[in-house]
This record gives C-alpha cells, sequence and structure tokens, in this order.
C-alpha cells in the first residue's frame, strides 16, 4: 500500500492505495484516519502527492 494526499473536489483525502492501482480509472482506497474503504474516480483528482516514505505495507 502507498499513503498519497488527494485533492478531490472540495476535499482533501489521506488514503492507502494498493500498490500499482491505475489512477486514471475509479479505484478503491482505505482512508487513513479513519480505515473506511473509499472508492475514487481518479479522473476527478485536482492533485496527488505520495508520502515521502512511499510504500508503506
Amino acid at each position: 500500500m502507498t499513503r498519497a494526499i488527494i485533492e478531490y473536489g472540495c476535499d482533501t483525502l489521506d488514503v492507502l492505495i494498493p500498490t500499482g492501482t491505475d489512477l486514471d480509472d475509479a479505484f478503491d482506497a482505505i482512508d487513513a484516519e479513519t480505515g473506511e474503504s473509499l472508492r475514487i474516480n481518479g479522473w476527478m483528482i485536482e492533485n496527488i502527492d505520495f508520502d515521502q516514505a512511499g510504500s508503506i505495507y
């Protein structure tokens, strides 16, 4: 899993994304703060910053 900060509309999400995920399509992620499963439409992402440490799991 890779940790990322995603700007998505008016929200900023701190999420865990499976390594190798196609970010241009809809994909599943886990909210890093709550553990909630999320479905994100990649084409709606305004900005994405990956954790400096890279993969964490």
